[in-house]
């Protein structure tokens, strides 16, 4: 590997150094391109390209726990590997397929003992420290837990993998991939649907059922450490914009595959999940409570994140304000302007605050969010220069012994440090307009 380093040590340099003119030349700040530059050193310092049986394959691990290609991590890596290194993204999703796919049964909360017929889904990651879990298998995912750390993320790896593949498919217009796993999009878009209900005239777009994997427990999503606003997945209104998303880029696939008939039902489904979260806007709160169900009044940031994905896609007829989905987006916009407000979605230095109800904040997805926030739905509420401020404080200062860190509590890092996902900030190189 040294010998190969120094034999190559003028093209590397080289490529360093265009990397570099790009970022100086791209328009952002000061503080926007460290948070670049120091996320993806991040990101690489976590990688490893090992050889299966003849054939590569592609490691990220998620930092200080050193999980192997954590699905919710790759999906927000992707908007970077599909920059930089495209073969990656396709290379994890079909290990995924062949090694940590799996089917499940599902169950109604009230009802755990009646159960249907869930569908496809992949594992929360590949294994941990150098070894991999056995096939179907992760080594985060523990039965019996109740919306706690370590339950089961059934849904939203669906929703991951989904995504991972529509954004895939919609950068390299890769046809063998897309013929390949003809079957797979069909069975996935078949458990989204029994995962809302099995019953199709009681669906609403959203998840209803959690997976008997987690043996009368309930699912969460990748915010696994915050409260009921964004741990639990059931009727949660970030994991509905996945689902909104995930049928948008299936009726995309689908089109692709000349399905017409699966491509419509997947805009169908589309648009109730859609009018489901339009609807479920509260006039008195201000904004779309996080999880539909117990009378819940968090407000979060993440309600618009899922716009990200049309958005890498191609598809911007979905975000045109005057087009099919504009209630929507027009109560997602309300929704912001209304919470990105110190003292509910923003700290006192102007950092971001992604549940109102808990003190927990990723910087991948503050990172995420900011893009969508300023780049599709177009707002400017005036903060801007001050939130990355803070967040280059909360990194260089707060995280000064621990490198790159993700997961921060009023700016200082609880969790996840060493970790490759902030890369999800190379987005920003595509902003249309700076601030």
């Amino acid at each position: 590997m040294l010998s190969f380093a120094l034999e190559n040590f003028e093209e590397y340099v080289n490529y360093a150094k265009n990397s570099d003119k790009k970022l100086l030349s791209s328009g952002l700040s000061e503080d926007q391109q460290f948070l670049i530059s120091h996320g993806t050193r991040s990101y690489y310092g976590s990688t490893e390209w090992l050889v299966e049986n003849g054939k590569p394959l592609w490691l990220v691990n998620e930092g200080e726990y050193l999980m192997i290609n954590t699905l919710d991590l790759t999906i927000d890596m992707a908007f970077f590997e599909l920059m930089l290194n495209p073969w990656t993204v396709k290379n994890v999703l079909e290990h995924f397929v062949t090694h940590y796919s799996y089917e499940d049964k599902i169950f109604a909360p009230d009802k755990e003992d009646e159960l249907y017929d869930g569908g496809i889904s992949f594992t929360h990651d590949m294994g941990i420290g150098n070894h991999f879990s056995p096939n179907s298998y992760s080594c985060y995912e523990v039965a019996g837990i109740d919306r706690k750390c370590f339950s089961y993320m059934t849904y939203e790896e669906l929703t991951n993998w989904i995504l991972c593949a529509g954004l895939y498919v919609a950068h390299t217009k890769d046809q063998k991939f897309l013929l390949r796993h003809r079957e797979i999009f069909n069975r996935c878009y078949n458990s989204l649907l029994n995962r809302d209900n099995p019953d199709p005239y009681q669906r609403d777009g959203l998840m209803g059922f959690d997976s008997s994997r987690t043996e009368g427990g309930g699912e969460i999503t990748t915010y696994d450490s915050l409260d009921h606003s964004l741990a639990q997945s059931r009727k949660n209104a970030y994991i509905g914009g996945k689902c909104w998303a995930s049928y948008l880029a299936l009726e995309y696939i689908f089109k692709l595959l000349e399905d017409n008939i699966r491509a419509n039902a997947s805009y169908q489904s589309a648009v109730l999940c859609a009018n489901t979260l339009s609807e479920a806007f509260d006039g008195i709160l201000g904004f779309i409570p996080a999880v539909l169900e117990n009378n819940n009044k968090s407000a979060i940031i993440p309600v618009v994140e899922a716009l990200v994905y049309p958005h890498q896609m191609g598809l911007y007829q979905h975000l045109d304000f005057e087009g099919e989905f504009q209630s929507y987006l027009s109560v997602l916009k309300q929704h912001i302007q209304n919470i990105l407000k110190e003292g509910i979605c923003l700290y006192k230095d102007g950092g971001w605050k992604l549940s109102s109800t808990a003190d927990n904040s990723w910087m991948s997805k503050i990172c995420l969010n900011q893009f969508v926030v300023r780049e599709i739905l177009g707002i400017s509420y005036g903060g801007e220069k001050s939130a990355d401020s803070a967040h280059v404080e909360w990194e260089v200062d707060g995280s000064k012994d621990q490198a790159c860190s993700d997961q921060f509590a009023s700016g200082k890092p609880i969790g996840s440090l060493y970790y490759p996902r902030i890369v999800t900030n190379i987005l920003w190189l595509k902003l249309s307009s700076m601030y």
